[in-house]
């Protein structure tokens, strides 16, 4: 039964990147490439530290969560504002590096999967930030259906008395991120101030 509704949410949360990617090619949504470049890494390094760590009760949830951010990751590209990072973004891909190296190096299933949230957190960051001050670029039905699927998979875990550092921290996370992301798209937008933008060509 819990192995069942873990399905079910992963399914659902799949889902959400349906009409995510829609709204790209309508351009209506703008994705963040810090954090989809991000996010693909990580949901594929996640997929291999949960599998090795054995958290099976979330496997797929994180599969789901691989194969979404690659596919919008591949569209920023495109539809992402690729040429003019600001700052704040690039710091993100610095420090999500570094760590990524870090994991790499440790050998301690559970200490990688940690270093791999912390990256994970480090990725939303760009799109919180870029939901805070304009939210017409996030689609909400997106992560509606992704706070749904978040929210039954960490509900999922709480009732399966299954609580470790292997299954609660990436459900809880998934759980805080999706709820934030609707609150900031429910709210008026800040007054941004501007940051530096770094044309990729400067980027080493």
């Amino acid at each position: 039964m819990i192995a069942e509704l873990a399905k079910v949410s992963a399914i659902i949360g799949l889902l959400g990147y349906i009409p995510y990617v829609i709204s790209i090619l309508r351009k209506k949504t703008i994705p963040n490439p810090a954090t989809w470049w991000i996010w693909s890494v990580v949901g594929w390094v996640a997929v291999a530290s949960y599998f090795s760590a054995g958290g099976t009760e979330t496997f797929w949830l994180m599969l789901s969560y691989a194969l979404g951010p690659t596919t919008i990751g591949l569209l920023s590209f495109w539809y992402g504002k690729v040429n003019s990072l600001e700052k704040f973004d690039i710091y993100c891909l610095i420090v999500s590096l570094i760590s990524l190296i870090l994991w790499r190096v440790t050998s301690i299933p559970t200490l990688a999967l940690l270093i791999n949230l912390g990256i994970d957190i480090t990725g939303a960051l760009p799109t919180l930030r870029k939901t805070y001050f304009e939210p017409e670029t996030e689609d909400s039905l997106s992560w509606s259906i992704f706070w749904v699927g978040n929210t039954m998979n960490f509900a999922n875990i709480l009732i399966s008395g299954n609580w470790n550092l292997v299954s609660i921290p990436y459900p809880l996370y998934l759980f805080m991120l999706a709820s934030s992301m609707m609150l900031l798209l429910r709210r008026k937008p800040a007054a941004k101030v501007p940051m530096p933008k770094v044309p990729m060509s400067k980027v080493k």
